[in-house]
C-alpha cells in the first residue's frame, strides 16, 4: 500500500484537467453511487461546473445502466465521469491527485479501499455507518450513505473551506499511520505468543 508523503503521482490523463472528487468502488446499491451523484448534482453551481465527480469500479450490470441513465437524466454527463475498471497499480494516482475521496459504502468488514484513500493523504469522505468510522477515526469527514444532503454537505465543506480540507487530510493522513503489514505482522506474533504463555 502506498503511503501519504510518497511523491505525488503525476496526475492521470483520464482524470482530465478539472478538480475532481474521486469514489472508488464497484457499482452496487449497497455503495450508494446514487447518492452520491445526487449529491454532486445538488452543489452550488460554481462549485459542481468547476469539478468533476469521477467514478471508479466496475461497471457492469443494471447498476451501471441505470446509474449511466440517471447522469444523462441530470445532464451531467460532462461532470461525472465513469471510467470503469481500472488496474489496481494506477489507483494511487487517482487517490492523490483528488481534491477528496469519497467512499459511500453502508456494509463492509474491512473496507481495503477505504484503508487506500486513507493513504493517499487527500481528505476523505466517509460513510457514518460501522465499521467505516472505527477504521477511519474521529477526523475525516463522515456524511449518511443514505442520505444526499448529508453527502452534499460533506462534499461543500471540503470544496468551500481550506481549513476543513487541510484538517481532514491531515486526519487521514495520521489515522493510515495504524494500518501496516509490518504492525499488523507484529500485533498477529505478540497475539500468538501471548496466547502460548497462558497455555503454558
Amino acid at each position: 500500500m502506498f503511503r501519504a508523503g510518497d511523491d505525488l503521482l503525476p496526475r492521470p490523463a483520464a482524470a482530465g484537467d478539472q478538480p475532481y472528487l474521486l469514489y472508488v468502488s464497484k457499482l452496487d446499491n449497497y455503495k450508494h453511487h446514487h447518492e452520491v451523484v445526487t449529491a454532486f448534482s445538488m452543489l452550488p453551481t460554481y462549485l459542481r461546473s468547476a469539478h468533476r465527480l469521477i467514478l471508479i469500479g466496475e461497471a457492469d450490470g443494471e447498476p451501471a445502466h441505470a446509474l449511466r441513465a440517471y447522469i444523462h437524466e441530470l445532464d451531467l454527463e460532462n461532470q461525472v465521469r465513469l471510467l470503469g475498471a481500472v488496474p489496481y497499480k494506477e489507483l494511487p494516482a487517482y487517490y492523490q491527485n483528488a481534491v477528496a475521496n469519497v467512499f459511500a459504502s453502508s456494509c463492509e468488514n474491512c473496507p481495503n479501499i477505504m484503508l487506500e484513500a486513507l493513504a493517499s493523504g487527500r481528505p476523505l469522505l466517509a460513510s457514518d455507518v460501522e465499521p467505516m468510522p472505527e477504521f477511519g477515526g474521529r477526523h475525516i469527514g463522515y456524511f449518511s450513505p443514505f442520505d444526499p444532503f448529508s453527502i452534499e454537505v460533506a462534499m461543500r465543506k471540503v470544496l468551500e473551506d481550506a481549513y476543513t480540507a487541510q484538517s481532514w487530510a491531515e486526519g487521514a493522513r495520521q489515522q493510515s499511520s495504524l494500518y501496516s503489514w509490518a504492525k499488523t505482522a507484529k500485533d498477529t506474533w505478540r497475539a500468538i505468543l501471548n496466547l502460548k504463555q497462558k497455555a503454558v
